[in-house]
């Protein structure tokens, strides 16, 4: 039996109009399509309108990637995967 991935990745955050998205097991996907005052954080987004985020240029893949490795570990849970945030 083979997986089928979900249709729709989550939308992570956004900056400088690149809307950064993640699916269910944390693989990272772009979109440019979205300005940055419409991002819903942890909303869906369709992954056929995504690229993955290693074809970003080098240094807007390094940018987006140093917000990523910022973010909570708990926030990213609660977004991806739908968990519950524990208070602090």
């Amino acid at each position: 039996m083979s997986y089928k991935p979900l249709e729709n990745v989550t939308i992570v955050f956004s900056t400088a109009n690149i809307t950064v998205c993640a699916d269910e097991w944390g693989d990272l996907y772009y979109t440019t399509e979205i300005p940055d005052e419409f991002v819903n954080q942890g909303e869906p987004y369709p992954r056929s309108k995504c690229k993955p985020i290693i074809d970003l240029p080098p240094e807007q893949f390094d940018h987006v990637l140093a917000i990523y490795k910022e973010l909570p570990d708990d926030l990213l849970e609660h977004l991806i995967r739908g968990e519950e945030q524990e208070d602090a």
